[in-house]
């Protein structure tokens, strides 16, 4: 783990150097949008939620959630556990589970017996991107700037593609309905934003960016969207790779925005949260916490958003106006991004626990001791949530009522 620290105090540092390089972005206005004219569409087929089954992309689904209709029971207990060190976020799709080392080795695991199915050789390099599973395939960034594709069956790689930085982002996934391709998004330390073709890599276009892209890219109808150390919430045409609109948030952005309905959600490495309208092209609220820093990503359903704080502190706001519905202080610190599970929302720490909360009221439900520093984010799959500890292990903690 020190190498990942290590790395994440390079990450602050740089990003506050191209932050602060950009300074002037933290005087514009807070109706400072720059807007092409362009209005994204609604999609209600990914606007839905993921269920008990699947969660193949980083957050679950597309839009980058963080979100699940699967209703848990009060206790979580320990279904199974399998030894697995210095893994990121899995991904869970068809009753296997897959997630990879920070040496590149790729894992799948049988969700409902924690049994190793197959497992690679440490070809894809070093790495601490997460995953994305789409159409038989997993996907995986590397620390040489290159995304690589695999067969999910076996491991087998398919094709791979060089960028000019560090991958550190997860790909996301779109589906390009006029000609039938699967487009896949990802980010890099080269500023750029690619869109490559699932089957064979073939790169269709590149955005250029202001600074490194840390997080995913959500993906909302024909655009995506995404932040990054140059302080902005960008938004791009996924047909032609041009900016549709530019956002600014007044500081650097470490993680991923999460869209619920026609409203994306994005907080910032200087406790400002923003929720703005993709239909009308504005910003709806703002809200501020000061002192805190949002290093990991939101989670948000209809009518709650639910952030993490690297300090501890955990806050759920209604999404309708911005306003603090309740906070709740952990022991430890949080680098790792909530979910929200039917009417319960789930973080991990750095104190060794997953802490369950009642969505509504933020009281504590339950502490699971998972006796070693949580380093993922939990995935809800299969009538499970999986998270990987800091001691190299990978637990299965049941949550469905019999």
């Amino acid at each position: 783990m020190v190498n990942k620290k290590l790395l994440q105090i390079g990450l602050y540092a740089l990003c506050a150097i191209v932050a602060g390089a950009g300074i002037f972005l933290r005087l514009l206005p807070r109706e400072s949008v720059k807007n092409t004219g362009k209005s994204p569409a609604a999609s209600a087929v990914e606007n839905q939620p993921v269920g008990k089954s699947d969660w193949p992309v980083f957050r679950g689904d597309s839009l980058l959630s963080g979100c699940s209709n699967m209703k848990i029971a009060k206790n979580l207990s320990l279904k199974w556990e399998y030894s697995c060190v210095n893994c990121s976020t899995p991904v869970a799709k068809n009753g296997k589970l897959y997630l990879v080392n920070e040496d590149g080795i790729l894992f799948a695991l049988d969700c409902k017996k924690g049994t190793l199915i197959w497992k690679t050789g440490s070809g894809i390099g070093k790495t601490g991107a997460a995953l994305l599973f789409h159409d038989g395939t997993l996907f995986v960034g590397n620390d040489d700037g290159e995304l690589i594709a695999l067969d999910a069956a076996g491991g087998k790689e398919k094709w791979r593609t060089k960028t000019d930085g560090q991958i550190k982002g997860a790909a996301n996934i779109w589906q390009d309905s006029k000609t039938a391709r699967s487009i896949v998004i990802f980010g890099s330390y080269d500023s750029n934003l690619y869109a490559l073709d699932s089957s064979d890599g073939k790169r269709i276009w590149t955005f250029k960016s202001g600074g490194y892209i840390n997080g995913a890219a959500a993906v909302y109808a024909n655009y995506a969207i995404f932040g990054g150390c140059d302080s902005m919430l960008r938004i791009a045409d996924l047909v032609n790779g041009k900016e549709a609109e530019l956002i600014a948030t007044g500081s650097y952005i470490p993680g991923n925005p999460a869209i619920c309905g026609n409203s994306v959600f994005c907080a910032n490495y200087e406790g400002k949260v923003i929720c703005y309208d993709l239909k009308n092209k504005k910003i709806l609220w703002e809200h501020e916490e000061k002192g805190m820093q949002f290093m990991s990503s939101p989670a948000v359903n209809e009518s709650r958003i639910v952030l993490c704080a690297k300090e501890g502190e955990i806050l759920c706001l209604a999404t309708s106006d911005g306003s603090l519905k309740w906070k709740f202080k952990v022991r430890g610190s949080i680098e790792t991004s909530p979910v929200i599970c039917g009417d319960r929302m789930l973080t991990g720490s750095s104190d060794g626990r997953l802490y369950v909360l009642d969505l509504e009221s933020g009281n504590l439900i339950q502490e699971y001791d998972a006796t070693s520093p949580v380093i993922s984010s939990p995935v809800v799959a299969d009538g499970n949530i999986f998270v990987c500890t800091e001691s190299g292990k990978i637990l299965c903690l049941e949550v469905v009522k019999k």
